[in-house]
């Protein structure tokens, strides 16, 4: 058996917030000693929500030399304080909150893969992998280069985030506990080594635990912050980070502090956080963050007996069970190894969270993507009651095969679509362009299609007009030079697949008799040394042309001056204007006249009467 580091301690956070009545009420802890920063703990000081309350949490995090400062998850900070900092900060009245931060452990006994006993290879057989999302892994960080890791790596992304003593950069592990639970959740099905439950997915490392795989709750809270600011800030929920895994935990319960309020907002950013039960065979609402009603929180079972595993966390707060026992996974320097504990079952979980979100990438949302993974994972479990679980809550075991079928495959389908060129055709067009899309039953462009699957028709005439494809939309030249003026003519389209599926789409196209018009007006206006040309384009009737554009030119003794560009009111009119214009002669020059259904004719514009200054 091999040991990870550490893992022989009780997993538990110690805090006793100094001055708790007054600062933090209910909350009875002892701050966790800071050695790098002369003798004095360090606190996490939450600010009141307003306006102008992140660069107040900069200026005191500066001015205590914070560790880190929170910018999304709520506005604050974490610092070394003495008492009489923490006095103070507690009578500042924008402080909302003031709690020690709290030690950390990884969650992990000495002791291969549940992977099998989960189904996930049955899913891998149908093509899930997990490609296109987004797993990251807040732990004692990850072997960047280790051959079944580095293809799943963003390393864009990864960080450390442990503010005191830091002896690796970038999300590198340096103990092991975080690499071993990268591998459980997406190691690559490279044909070496060992297979995650998601090989496609991309995995994120978040280093906030050192070495001997110990912590603080202020970097898990930096860590959290920085999901939280990346998926507020990303453009859709493809871009997001998708998943957290937290194995990791310590002694605590489901009350107001700033942890639990870092991992609400991580939840709320659109961030499926799964974390382990704890491995003190105790009731996990004794834990933290295990407790918290926002996480989806995993115990561990045997997967060579469907026991419940002896060390696991138990009891309401659990909502799935996962492979726990006896876990071979990846590990440092390019190695592999054998461990047990709910740090193991929980990256089970997390990777078939990780294979709905690739199948579900193009549907789901940042409002709706938690909720939306939680039912799928509860309402795919695998009903078992396992021996040695006592608790009388029987939590389902996670089912990567089984949380696919909640997809429901959708019926082959086609659906065709068609848009115009133009909304409006004159007498003077002879030609509409078509553009139609045809999509199948997951709303994909259907590409390919040959000149044979089209059926293009006006009043029921067939045509075959010469067809072209980008990407699948197709655009369609359409000869409208013989349809009779001022008639509705009844445009389909049909389209037959390879897999002989059809559909159709109709338009009407009007070829109107084109409204001539003129610029019925021009006029002139010196106000100071500012010149200003009005004109107005009216039809044959005297009715103002709105949304005309015309196209000017002001000549100044008989040679093009200024140029112009504008386009007509409700009044048929516009307006242009010359500041400090010079002496001379001035007069119009009318260059075209658009709009759709309009024909301007320049011989029927009214006279130019000029303008001399």
């Amino acid at each position: 058996m091999n040991k990870l580091p550490g893992c022989s301690r009780i997993l538990s956070f110690i805090f006793k917030l100094l001055l708790a009545a007054a600062l933090s009420p209910g909350l009875a802890a002892q701050a966790l000693a800071d050695p790098d920063a002369a003798g004095h703990p360090v606190y996490i000081v939450v600010l009141k929500s307003a306006p102008g309350a992140v660069k107040q949490a900069e200026r005191l995090g500066t001015l205590h030399a914070a560790g880190h400062i929170y910018r999304a998850v709520f506005p604050g900070f974490a610092a070394p304080l003495s008492p009489q900092a923490v006095q103070a900060l507690a009578n500042t009245p924008n402080v909302e909150l003031i709690e020690a931060a709290r030690e950390v452990y990884a969650i992990a006994d000495s002791l291969p893969t549940g992977v099998d006993r989960i189904d996930a290879e049955q899913a891998h057989t149908s093509g899930a992998t997990g490609a296109g999302a987004t797993v990251a892994i807040v732990d004692t960080g990850i072997d960047l280069t280790h051959t079944d890791l580095v293809a799943r790596m963003n390393t864009t992304l990864s960080n450390t985030f442990i503010s005191k003593g830091k002896t690796t950069v970038n999300g590198e592990d340096d103990h092991g506990h975080g690499s071993h639970v990268a591998g459980i959740v997406a190691a690559s099905a490279n044909g070496t080594g060992v297979i995650g439950v998601a090989p496609g997915a991309t995995l994120v490392s978040l280093k906030v635990l050192n070495k001997q795989g110990m912590g603080s709750s202020a970097d898990i809270i930096a860590a959290l912050d920085f999901i939280t600011a990346h998926n507020n800030a990303a453009a859709s929920y493809a871009s997001m980070i998708h998943i957290a895994n937290l194995s990791l935990g310590g002694s605590g319960s489901d009350t107001d502090s700033a942890y639990r309020r870092a991992f609400d907002a991580t939840v709320a950013s659109g961030c499926f956080v799964v974390v382990a039960a704890g491995n003190e065979t105790d009731d996990a609402a004794k834990h933290v963050p295990a407790a918290y009603d926002s996480v989806f929180t995993i115990s561990a079972m045997n997967p060579a007996n469907d026991a419940f595993a002896s060390f696991s966390n138990f009891g309401a707060d659990v909502d799935m069970a996962g492979p726990g026992n006896s876990i071979y996974s990846t590990y440092l320097n390019n190695q592999y190894a054998t461990f047990s504990g709910t740090s193991m079952a929980s990256p089970h979980v997390a990777g078939a969270a990780a294979l709905y979100v690739g199948q579900k990438l193009g549907s789901l949302t940042k409002a709706t993507a938690a909720g939306a993974i939680r039912a799928a994972l509860l309402g795919s479990g695998e009903s078992i009651i396992m021996a040695g679980d006592n608790d009388g809550i029987h939590e389902p075991l996670v089912d990567a095969e089984a949380v696919l079928g909640l997809i429901t495959a959708p019926d082959p389908a086609l659906t065709v679509s068609m848009t115009t060129d133009k909304s409006s055709y004159t007498d003077q067009d002879t030609q509409a362009i078509l553009t139609v899309s045809p999509r199948d039953e997951n709303g994909d462009l259907v590409q390919g299609l040959a000149q044979s699957a089209f059926v293009v028709a006006v009043d029921g005439t067939v045509l075959v007009p010469v067809i072209t494809e980008t990407a699948g939309s197709y655009a369609i030249p359409l000869d409208i030079s013989g349809l009779t003026l001022d008639t509705d003519s009844l445009v389909t389209v049909a389209v037959t697949d390879s897999r002989s599926l059809t559909d159709s789409a109709s338009t009407s196209i009007r070829r109107a008799t084109a409204v001539t018009v003129l610029v019925s007006n021009i006029s002139y206006e010196l106000i100071f040394k500012n010149l200003r040309v009005y004109l107005t384009v009216s039809d044959l009737s005297g009715n103002a042309v709105p949304g005309a554009e015309v196209v000017f030119t002001l000549n100044l003794d008989g040679a093009p001056f200024r140029s112009f560009i504008g386009t007509t009111d409700s009044n048929g009119q516009l307006s242009a204007r010359v500041g400090g214009a010079k002496q001379g002669s001035y007069t119009t020059t009318i260059n075209s006249v658009t709009r759709n259904g309009v024909l301007y004719d320049d011989t029927l514009n009214g006279a130019d009467p000029g303008f001399v200054f």
